[in-house]
């Protein structure tokens, strides 16, 4: 049985929709499907894995936490 990995934050290349892209290793290939539209891509392994949506290039800087203030606007008068 061949095992399936499961690719969070992954957007189907036809159909568009997130989180229902799973990969599996068959042979010297790797295959990309989607579980909702059946689409397939087939992959060499040496291909890098397609990045999520949510992951951050390599090399990125790390913003550093800032600090906020928060201002309560004065009440406004009666005419």
């Amino acid at each position: 049985m061949k095992r399936r990995r499961f690719i969070a934050g992954a957007i189907c290349p036809a159909c568009q929709v997130i989180d229902r892209t799973v990969v599996e290793e068959r042979g010297d290939e790797r295959v990309r499907m989607c579980i909702d539209c059946g689409h397939v891509e087939r992959m060499s392994l040496t291909a890098p894995v397609p990045r999520g949506r949510l992951e951050t290039p390599k090399g990125t800087a790390h913003v550093p936490a800032q600090t906020v203030r928060l201002v309560t606007p004065p009440p406004k008068s009666a005419k």
